[in-house]
């Protein structure tokens, strides 16, 4: 089973709660904090299962997610497919929207080690 999309799922979080990170997104992105929520990451989580089990689908390949309740949605695509090192490895574009207004895109890339896609 891929490990990608809780990887993903961490690293959006990772990259929303950690003050560097937030600094550097909101310098970059013109943000004012981040804005998705556990159960945010939980839909995402599953918009990227759609995309890499049990194997990748074809590029330019999209998986939306949204979440009710918060309002906020987003939409993963599969950018580029690529060898590193001798592994498979994927491009896949993360972009997310909030309720407010707030929108975020992330390019993020993952290479199949041991069976598990994991972020470089």
């Amino acid at each position: 089973m891929s490990r990608l999309p809780r990887i993903l799922a961490a690293m959006a979080f990772l990259l929303c709660a950690s003050a560097s990170a937030q600094a550097q997104i909101t310098g970059f992105f013109g943000e004012q904090g981040p804005f998705l929520d556990g159960a945010d990451l939980v839909q995402a989580d599953m918009a990227a299962q759609s995309l890499l089990r049990p194997h990748p689908a074809a590029l330019g390949t999209s998986a939306a997610w949204a979440e009710p309740t918060s309002g906020d949605s987003g939409l993963l695509t599969l950018q580029r497919a690529y060898q590193s090192h001798g592994r498979d490895c994927r491009t896949v574009r993360w972009h997310d929207d909030s309720k407010s207004g707030t929108e975020r895109t992330l390019l993020l890339d993952t290479c199949l080690v041991s069976g598990r896609w994991r972020l470089m």
